[in-house]
């Protein structure tokens, strides 16, 4: 225990358990894209109607809701102090600051735009 404690606190640790979160994130976006586009499908709503009853009475689905809060609430807060725990690694800063030669734009700026 003290070693997977250990893994999960060190910043690869950290890296993967943002890296896990995102995929469970982005798989939710998958399935609800998947559910919703059965408005189009040809049957006047009909599949649209079977999937969103099942949605709304299915046990299991609300259990993954409150896991879905809990991965977006777990990906911010690990992401911020990741991106903190980066900046303050280098307590003294470079004498030029050149970050826009070796790094695009929105890797310099991921965690604002994890946020929104």
């Amino acid at each position: 225990m003290n070693k997977l404690n250990n893994f999960l606190t060190s910043t690869l640790g950290r890296k993967l358990i943002v890296a896990l979160t995102g995929l469970f994130l982005i798989s939710f976006l998958i399935v609800h894209v998947s559910g919703n586009m059965l408005l189009f499908s040809d049957d006047g709503g009909e599949a649209f109607n079977i999937y969103s009853r099942f949605m709304s009475t299915n046990t299991i689905i609300r259990i993954l809701e409150i896991g879905l809060l809990l991965g977006f609430v777990i990906h911010i807060y690990v992401s911020l102090v990741l991106t903190s725990k980066n900046r303050s690694a280098r307590d003294v800063n470079y004498v030029k600051k050149r970050s826009h030669e070796n790094s695009t734009w929105y890797s310099r700026n991921m965690a604002l735009f994890g946020i929104i």
